[in-house]
């Protein structure tokens, strides 16, 4: 089988030795069978807010996605992008800042319930929102999201696998914010 990714590791065997262009060890390539094709759905969405400042929607946000119907529901893994933080209290990006053009965004941990009701798998924080309320706002997220058994992806170096109907599925989340590397 030939893959599109160039190999990452000299000397790997297999796919990844075609990959690069090499042929597998003879004795690799006869031992081992072809291994049985499965596939997965994987449904993304983008910017993800459940409110914003003072203007919190009833019941946690549950509402909110319930019109997306089964869009969230079908993939096998489903993501989106957390814009925002799922924190309370801690101190704003924005104090202090001038001109009105600062926005942190900042909704009650428990609001991850409307995430977990709509079948979200994964959620990035690599966005220019992850650290609104700083790293505790952050800390605070990952702990709802965790607590609603929501894996997370986005931070430095974080690679996230997600396994489904025995296909593992690798979610990385990347953003060239520099206030969303720490």
């Amino acid at each position: 089988m030939q893959s599109m990714f160039p190999s990452l590791f000299p000397g790997g065997g297999g796919e990844t030795a075609q990959a690069a262009g090499r042929s597998a060890p003879a004795a690799e390539a006869e031992d081992e069978p072809e291994p049985e094709a499965r596939s997965v759905t994987i449904g993304w969405v983008g910017d993800t807010m459940l409110g914003r400042g003072g203007a919190l929607p009833p019941d946690e946000g549950r509402g909110l996605l319930t019109e997306v119907g089964r869009s969230t529901v079908d993939p096998a893994v489903m993501s989106g992008n957390l814009e925002g933080t799922l924190s309370t209290g801690g101190g704003s990006k924005c104090v202090g800042a001038s001109g009105g053009n600062c926005h942190a965004f900042q909704v009650p941990p428990s609001h991850a319930g409307a995430l977990h009701a709509a079948a979200f798998d994964v959620m990035s924080l690599a966005n220019n929102h992850a650290l609104d309320f700083d790293e505790d706002g952050r800390a605070q997220t990952i702990a709802a999201l965790e607590e609603r058994e929501i894996e997370h992806t986005g931070l430095p170096g974080q690679v996230t696998v997600v396994q489904r109907d025995g296909v593992r599925v690798a979610v990385l989340g990347f953003a060239p914010y520099p206030g969303s590397r720490r």
